[in-house]
Parts: structure tokens; sequence; C-alpha cells
């Protein structure tokens, strides 16, 4: 059974918990600000920065002494090189361009990618420019070295030196105050602009070395040595007294923002601002030596340093608990919040902390006897307190510290849980590491294991539905929920492939959301389980952590970061109304560098009651505000600069014409968001040459080699991810001409050609082809003239002798060589025969199909008759009128005159069947007759001979002999073959 332990605590904890639980509610945990810092390493030209100016359509300007660069969030541009860079930026009267003062002397207006220089008076032409001002729409001021300035106000030029008490070994200084008038400061002088005097202001002693900045209301902000004040009344009113690093020797920009908090860039000890309430702060861990200063129109301060980059400064969104809090690690590996709105960290090696009002860590003191203090995992329990797991058991811990230990062995050492469970009702569920949970209530434990419907795999991780029903999800990808005592499977296709369960929420909908190892996020409600990966737009598969904020978003942790996602984006891509989802990541935009999200221990992520989100990484828990993430001020515009042909700048502002057969076409764009670049998503695509969209991750340049001829647009399309309505996009359209030979006329022309060419081949191939037809019609006519001549002389004159020699053998056999005459005659005879067979084969008269079956069906019958045999002849009424040669006609009488003898000679028969059939090309004669069939033991030397010369006269005119039995009885000779073989060519 298990056993209770107690422990008694400082009661001085105990009361320091108590009374901060009255705090709680008014306990910020999310800082004011955040920043984020852009270096060499981002692209910056130079880590030192001069001057800060933000242009009338957004861009961020900023002088370096490498040249003035542009800056849209993400990428620098070089704008111009100027030398050692430009000392000097404001906003220009009228027309809010640039005002930009070169190191090197002068002004200069910058329109564009033009630089126009200022008339000055030829005095100060070459004089070194230290600041620069926009007194209002009509005028501006320049602060030139050796104690000048210069009024300018279209054609009319003010100078005021060191005849009117400026100082002339101090940079002069300007601002504004409510009222729109003009102060300068320089050393210890102070003065106003009035009606075209400046009138000195004295000040304290006149000794304090003086620091000025505009005001929207009354005066300007002057800091005098340690001294903040304010001219209020025409008299100076002391605000604050600030620390000497902090004082006007160390001040290096001062600036009052949007807000009325005051900036102060100092050179040793950063960046500090002062606060209408009287509170001073230090933004630690951002740069030390600022230069200068400046608002963007989303209200981020912007500071440069010397040395140390681009640093900006934005409301804050996220904070990040870690050593720096207190804890004695940064990797907690469980975090909770209790009934009370206190905040408890699994430390790991650093025990259990709770979080106190000022947001720092209170470590829970362990006991004497333990060896250390390694905290596995938290949940709430009731009544402000919290259950905690360790390796010596499961902990029930209070404001004054260990109260109990649930001290059951089967929880201890490497057994000890590291999922723990906290169920509305208030009871406690945990995981083993062998596959087990547990069920803890009125610190009874009983333990499920595989005999109660659970999967032997370890239990990762828990959720409770809005029924109150409990559900687990395991390692080898099984989700069960509780019912009763038993736990019963969840049937879900989509989790079959998708890894292991490490995380399941249900959001206020009752719709389930489950992370997994490698299939990212499957959604299971009514309509079954659906699952959303990388191919959706996920930034990861791998999700570890899911909860969702008070607006129904969902937001993810894995191994890559911390993302949102917008609920009407999942319900339309599922639906597929959309072909992508657009997540939002939580990144350097926020001030977080890193998040590791992890899912080895639960709970790993946690919404509080105020609706901050906890992610535990090993960087630290991660607090987020989506109140904030949402509110934070941002815009985006896309804009394409410029177009060039094999580096050859053209005029983008009409339809541009490109030279024919350009080997490079590139295209600078930019995504104009100084706020949040980290989210922008951009892509581009060439209308008439790309099918698809192009995804821009950081470039800003795209490149198009040996584009052909024809009219094109590029397009950059830009969106902020998780802000429906932001998309920007831009167009720029251009022509690229064509090469003499790929203009219309010349296509024309050479289409002409080929085609008379093609008809001048064809009528040539066709003329010579009928020529050859003639030729050979005239050959065929001769052979044909000459065949018939021998036919006529062999019937004539041989057949005339033969017969004649016929008589006279007939008429001599009553003569004693009867017998020698009588061999004679039938010689004769068969010569006659043989004779006439050679004429009906050489005589051209007969090269047709229909002679053919004629002839033979005659000798057949004539044949077999003679023989006592009864001849049956099947042959189509119609043949095909077909010429064919006499080789065929020859080859193929004599192969069926063969097999019309074997027949008399060896098969005993009595009815002989002759058929002719043709298909298409195909010939087919067979011969079948009611013999003895094939007697293949008994054939004879010269039976097989004849079968032979059959085969091979077949074979000689492109066709076949097959002999096969007949039913029911006798032998069926099978002769084949391709009328294509025995047609003359015409």
């Amino acid at each position: 059974m298990p056993r209770t332990l107690s422990f008694f605590r400082p009661a001085a904890l105990a009361l320091l918990l108590l009374a901060a639980t009255a705090a709680l509610a008014q306990q910020k945990i999310i800082p004011d600000f955040s920043w984020r810092v852009w270096t060499q390493r981002d692209g910056l030209p130079s880590n030192e920065i001069t001057s800060l100016g933000q242009s009338h359509d957004g861009y961020l300007y900023i002088g370096t002494p490498a040249g003035l660069v542009r800056f849209d969030g993400k990428n620098f541009t070089p704008s111009l090189p100027l030398e050692r860079g430009p000392t000097a930026l404001a906003k220009a009267p009228a027309n809010d361009d640039l005002l930009i003062a070169p190191r090197s002397g002068g002004i200069a207006r910058l329109t564009g990618n033009e630089l126009i220089p200022q008339n000055l008076p030829p005095a100060l032409a070459q004089t070194p420019v230290e600041s620069v001002f926009r007194e209002n729409e009509r005028a501006y001021w320049i602060g030139f070295q050796g104690g000048i300035a210069l009024r300018v106000e279209g054609n009319t030029h003010l100078v005021f030196d060191t005849t009117h008490g400026l100082s002339p070994d101090d940079p002069i200084q300007f601002a504004r105050d409510g009222a729109g008038r003009v102060w300068l400061a320089g050393g210890t002088f102070l003065a106003r602009y009035e009606n075209g005097a400046i009138l000195r202001v004295p000040i304290g002693s006149g000794k304090e070395r003086l620091r000025i900045a505009s005001s929207r209301t009354d005066g300007p902000w002057i800091v005098a040595d340690e001294h903040l004040t304010k001219f209020k009344d025409d008299a100076v009113t002391h605000i604050d007294k600030v620390n000497t690093s902090t004082g006007a020797h160390f001040l290096q920009a001062l600036l009052e923002d949007s807000t009325g908090t005051l900036w102060l860039g100092t050179r040793s000890r950063g960046l500090r601002r002062w606060t209408p309430d009287g509170e001073t702060v230090r933004l630690i861990q951002v740069p030390e030596d600022i230069s200068a200063l400046l608002e963007d129109t989303h209200g981020n301060i912007w500071a440069g340093t010397n040395g140390s980059g681009l640093l900006r400064v934005s409301p804050g969104t996220i904070a990040t608990f870690n050593r720096a809090n207190g804890l004695l690690e940064n990797h907690s590996l469980a975090v909770c919040e209790d009934p009370d709105g206190r905040i408890w960290f699994a430390n790991r090696d650093g025990g259990v902390s709770a979080l106190t009002p000022q947001n720092r860590a209170t470590i829970v003191a362990r006991p004497r006897e333990w060896e250390n203090f390694s905290a596995l995992s938290v949940a709430p329990a009731k009544g402000g307190r919290v259950w905690a797991s360790t390796p010596y058991g499961i902990h029930f811990i209070t404001g004054a510290g260990i109260k109990h230990t649930i001290n059951d062995e089967r929880l201890t050492g490497e057994n000890a849980p590291r999922v723990l469970f906290a169920t509305r009702d208030g009871d406690l569920w945990f995981a083993l590491p062998r596959g087990a949970i547990g069920h803890l209530r009125n610190n009874a434990v009983k333990l499920f294991t595989h005999a109660d419907g659970l999967s032997p795999s370890r239990v990762g991780t828990f959720a409770e539905d809005a029924h109150g029903r409990l559900w687990t999800g395991s390692e080898d990808g099984s989700l069960h929920r509780l019912d009763g005592e038993k736990f019963l499977p969840v049937p879900a296709s989509a989790l079959a492939i998708a890894g292991a369960i490490q995380s399941i929420h249900f959001d206020r909908a009752g719709t389930a959301w489950i992370g997994t190892s490698r299939g990212g996020i499957v959604r299971l409600d009514a309509q079954g389980a659906r699952a959303l990966s990388t191919r959706d737009g996920l930034l990861s598969d791998n999700i570890t952590q899911i909860v969702s904020d008070d607006t129904g978003d969902l937001w993810l942790g894995s191994p890559t970061g911390i993302s949102r996602l917008d609920i009407r984006e999942i319900d339309d891509r599922l639906a597929g109304r959309i072909d992508r989802l657009q997540p939002s990541p939580i990144g350097l935009d926020d001030g977080l560098d890193e998040a590791t999200c992890l899912s080895t221990h639960q709970p790993a992520v946690w919404k509080t009651s105020a609706g901050i989100l906890l992610f535990t990484t090993r960087q630290g828990v991660v607090a987020i505000d989506p109140a904030k993430v949402r509110a934070a001020r941002t815009s985006l515009r896309t804009e394409i600069h410029s177009l060039a042909s094999d580096g050859l700048q053209l005029d983008s502002s009409r339809t541009p014409r490109l030279p024919p057969r350009p080997r490079l076409v590139s295209i600078r764009y930019s995504a104009l968001c100084l706020a949040t670049p980290g989210r922008v998503q951009v892509r581009h695509r060439l209308t008439g040459f790309d099918d698809n969209w192009t995804e821009a991750d950081t470039g800003s340049l795209a490149e198009y080699p040996r584009l052909p001829p024809g009219k094109y647009t590029f397009e950059v399309s830009a969106r902020i991810a998780g802000l429906p309505g932001s998309e920007s996009r831009s167009t720029l359209a251009f022509t690229v001409a064509a090469a003499w030979w790929q203009t219309l006329w010349f296509y024309l022309a050479a289409t002409a050609l080929v085609v008379a060419a093609i008809i001048f081949a064809v009528r040539r191939w066709s003329h010579r082809r009928l020529h050859n037809k003639l030729l050979r019609l005239e050959r065929d006519s001769a052979l044909e003239q000459e065949r018939a001549r021998i036919a006529k002389n062999i019937h004539d004159d041989l057949g005339a002798g033969l017969t004649r020699i016929s008589l006279l053998t007939q008429s001599a056999q009553k003569n004693e060589g009867e017998a020698q005459l009588d061999k004679i005659y039938r010689t004769v005879s068969d010569l006659t025969q043989s004779m006439d067979e050679i004429v009906w084969a050489v005589n051209p008269k007969n090269d047709d199909l229909e002679s053919v079956a004629n002839y033979i069906v005659e000798f057949a019958q004539s044949y077999l008759s003679d023989a006592g045999l009864r001849c049956r002849v099947l042959i189509p009424e119609t043949l095909p009128a077909r010429v064919i040669t006499a080789q065929f006609r020859h080859h193929l009488f004599l192969t069926c005159k063969e097999s019309l003898n074997n027949i008399v000679k060896h098969a005993r028969a009595t009815d002989v069947v002759i058929e002719l059939d043709v298909r298409g090309d195909d010939l087919t004669l067979t011969i079948t007759d009611n013999g003895i069939g094939l007697l293949t033991t008994t054939e004879t030397p010269s039976r097989r001979n004849g079968l032979k010369n059959m085969r091979s006269r077949m074979e000689s005119i492109g066709g076949s002999l097959a002999l096969s039995a007949a039913e029911p009885r006798g032998t069926l000779v099978t002769l084949t073959a391709r009328l294509s073989h025995a047609s003359i060519t015409p």
C-alpha cells in the first residue's frame, strides 16, 4: 500500500508565496518591449551607424561609413556610395524626401534613387555638415562644423554663427517644441529661433552641458548635466534626476516617441527609457554605444550604434523564463498554473520552482535526506497546490513546500512518472515509462496496463474532452479513450503512418487536435480524422505541443519553433478552398532567437487563466501573449525597383522594351515590412514564362536567362502570415524584342520557302516515281510479250512435234517393239502435260488468282477421276482481282499436284476435298482425304523427299505447308501463303 510522508517547510517561504497570491492578478508576465539586432552578418555593410531616417514611402535609410543603405526589414540594399557615408539624415520639407548630408560637405535631396544637390551659400558649400533638421513643410536647418547654423526656406538663407553665441567646438542640436518653434543647443548654449533671429535662453548656471530633444507638448526636453528638465511657461521645469552615466555628457541621442516616452541613448550605458510616470528603465542585453535614434511610422524605436549594428525596440509579445529569472536551469521539462494563478516549473535538476509577481523564480527547498531534486513534471491540484513528480515519487506541494509524498515503489527511481495530468474533478493521472498508466485519488494509486485495453507502448500524453472522458496517446500511434474501467481504442486512419502521438488538445468546439512525430497534426471530429502536414503548409511534421488561444487559433510547438495557425485557414484548407496554410512563426521579430519544443514530459504546453501561452523549450519556458501578437502594428508594401538586361538598367516607369536575345534579365523588388519581416511570405512569377509562382525566402532579386521574344508581366506578391487581408502585389510589364530571324515576317518567309522546297521535292520525287513506273511497265510489257511468244512457240512447235510422235507410236504398236513404243507414248504424254503446265505458268494471261484456282480445280478433277477418286471442290464464287507472278502460280500448282499424287499413291482414299479461302492478304488451300492418314513410321525416302520439296516450294513463295490428321480419318494438307508476296508490283 502507498505510504504518506510529511515534511516541514520554512514558514518564511509560505508567507512569501501567500503574500504574492494577491499580486498574481496584476502580474505582468510579458515585458513592455522586445528587441532585435541586425549586424554585418545580416547584410548590414557596417556595424557603425552614423544616422537614421525614414522616407515617405516607409523605407529605413541608414548612414554608415560604407555609404547609405536602404532597409526593407529583410534586405539591406546599397542606395548611394557616399564618401565615408552621410553624417545626418532628415525629412525634407513639402514632399517628405530625405535630406542627406554627405561627410564631404554640402546637402542633397534623395528623390527615388537620384541625389539632387541643394543650393547653399558658396562659403558653406564645402563645409562639413554635422546635423540636419526639418522645421516644417517650408523650412529646414543645417548644422555645420565650427558652430554655424543655416536656415533654408526656399531660396532664402539665414546664417547664424559664433557671433550669435553658438559654440565652435560642439555640434549644433535642433529641437522643436509643442508650438512648432525651433530650439538650438551646442555645448552650454541654448537658444530659440523667432522672427529671423535666435534668442538665447538662460538655463541653470550657464555652465551645464546640454542635450535637447523635440517635444509634442510644451517646450523641448533638456538634459542639463544630470538633470532632466523641460521648458514650461517660459521657465525651466525640473522633471527628474538621471544617473551620471545617463547625463548630458554621456548622451549621444535623445528622442521623445509618439506616446510621450523619452528615450536616452548613451555612449556606454546602452538605451534607457523614461516614462511620463517618472520611471527610468534600462533595457538590458542591448548594445551599449547608441549613436542615433528614430521612431518609425508604426511606433518602433530604431537605434544606431557605434560598432554593434542596428537595434529595433518593439512592443513586447513574449517572455522567456530561464536562468535569467532565477531558475537553476534553462530547460524546464514541464509547466503549469495552479488554481490561484501561480506558474510552476519542473526545472529538471533545478527542482520545482514557482514564479513570483516580479517574474522571479522561487525554488522549493528539497528535503535534507534527498541527494538531488530532479523535477520531472508538475500538474495543478486543488486549493492552490500542485503535484510534482521526482525520482522519489509524486509530491503534493503547497506554498509552504512539499506537504506529503506518495512514496509508492512503483512510482520511484526509473519508474518515476514523466507525464502528469490533472482532470477537472481533481484526480491525477500519470504515465509510467514502461507502458502502464496510473490514477491517483485520495492518495490511493491504481495502475492500468495492456490488460485494461491500453497499448503496450508508452503513453506520452493525456487529454480530457468536454464530457470528462480521459484520452491517451501512445508512442506507437494508438489512441485510446477511458470507458468505465477499460480503455477502448479510437479508430483514426490518419494516425496509421503518423508516428508517435505527442500531444492531444480539445478546443472549445470539442474537436480533438493530435500532434504526431512525423505526420503533422490530425483533426478528429464528427467528420472523421483528417491530417495536415508540411505538404499543406505546416512548418514541421514533428508536432510536440498543441494549444488554442482565446480566439480559437491553434498554436503549435515543434523542434523547429513555435507557430500560429488561423483556425479559419485550417477550415478552408480542409474544405479545399485554399491550397496551403500560412502559419505565422514566432521568432526574431518577437525577440525569440530559438525555440526547441519537446514533448518527452507533460504538460509541455499550458494556457493560463489570463490567456498567456506557455511553451517548454530547451532555451527556457516561452510565454506568449496572443492578443499582443495580433495587436502588433505592421504593414506591408511590395515594390519593383529596377529592371536590367545584361546589366544595363532600363527605365521601368513605362513599358520597357528589351533588346533581342538578352542573356540575363534581372528584376529587383522588395517587400517592405519593418515591424514583422520574419512573417512576410513573398513569391513571384513571370507571366508568359513561369507556369507557377516561385517562393522567395529572403531574396529580392529575380533573374531569367535567355528570354524568348514576347510580352511579359512580372508579378511579386507578399503577405504577412496570420494577418488576413495583408496581401500586397506589384506588377511590371515589359517586352523582349525579336531578332530579325525571330520576327513574324521572317517566320512567314521561311515557312513559304520550306513549303516551296517541299512542293518542289515532292513534285520531283513524283515525276521520278512516275518515270520509273513507266519504265517498269514497259519492261513488264516486253516481258509479257516475250513470255507469250515463248508459250506460243512451245505450244505450236514443241507441242506439234510431241503430238506427231504420240500418233506415230500409237500406229506402230502392233509391231514387234510394242512395249518400247508404249513406254515412249507414256513419256511423250507426260511431257505433253508438263509442257501444258509450263505454257500455262509462262503465259501472262494466267497471272491472276481466278486462273490459278480454275487450273488447279480442272487438274484435280481430271487427275482424281482418272484414279477413281471422288473430288469435291469448295471455292468462293468471287475471288479478289489480284495479279500474281508466274513463279507463285507455278510453285503453288506443283505443290498441290504433289499432294494429290501422294493421295493417289499412298492414302488409299476414296474421297478428296479441295477448299480455297482468301481472307485479306492470306490465301489458304486445304486438301483433305479420307485415307489411312499419316504413317510416319512407314514413310519411304522418296515420300520424305517429296514432302521436303513441297515445303521448299511453299517457302520460296513466302508460304508454309502443314500436315495434320483429318476428322474422322485421313490427312489434311494446309498450304498458306500471303498474296502480297505473290502480287506483281505495279
